[in-house]
């Protein structure tokens, strides 16, 4: 049972040379670097993102597979872009703002996922890669590639609330 737990004014940055990397912080302040939140879960996973949230990342490796439940839940200026190089991507986001960049979420499931986004969220994820879910809120502009996954053989909820950044990059 993992669950980690962000609140205000957090950055949280993480390098992975392997699989699995798991991101998770809060900041006040824009960003504009690649950050990579990674989850595949074969239990119940659940992101839940709530105000001003940020969650950017780069990943490369090689394809993208959903299976089991995957639940979206989307409410304000909704923004949902998905591009699969590989099967069942998902990309789902809200966007009070704009943006420049492609987004490609795609989520690993074989259990339950649950991706949940509320106010002023922007979600733009670019995966060539492994198990990829991009999930964030963001009242600002961004520019850079967003991509948020996580890894869980259990039950892991990761749960950021005010002006969320997570940061990191993966190259397995």
């Amino acid at each position: 049972l993992a669950s980690p737990t962000s609140s205000v004014a957090s950055l949280s940055t993480s390098t992975s040379t392997g699989i699995s990397s798991l991101s998770t912080g809060l900041s006040s302040t824009d960003s504009s670097v690649a950050s990579l939140s990674t989850s595949t879960s074969t239990g119940i996973s659940t992101a839940t993102s709530s105000i001003a949230s940020l969650s950017t990342s780069t990943s490369t490796g090689i394809s993208s597979l959903s299976t089991g439940l995957s639940t979206t839940n989307s409410s304000v200026a909704s923004l949902s872009t998905s591009t699969s190089t590989g099967i069942s991507s998902l990309s789902t986001g809200l966007s009070s703002t704009d943006s420049s960049v492609a987004s490609l979420s795609t989520s690993t499931s074989t259990g339950i996922s649950t991706a949940t986004s509320s106010i002023a969220s922007l979600s733009t994820s670019t995966s060539t890669g492994i198990s990829s879910l991009s999930t964030g809120l963001s009242s600002t502009d961004s520019s850079v590639a967003s991509l948020s996954t996580s890894t869980s053989t259990g039950i892991s909820t990761a749960t950021s609330s005010i002006a969320s950044l997570s940061t990191s990059t993966s190259t397995g």
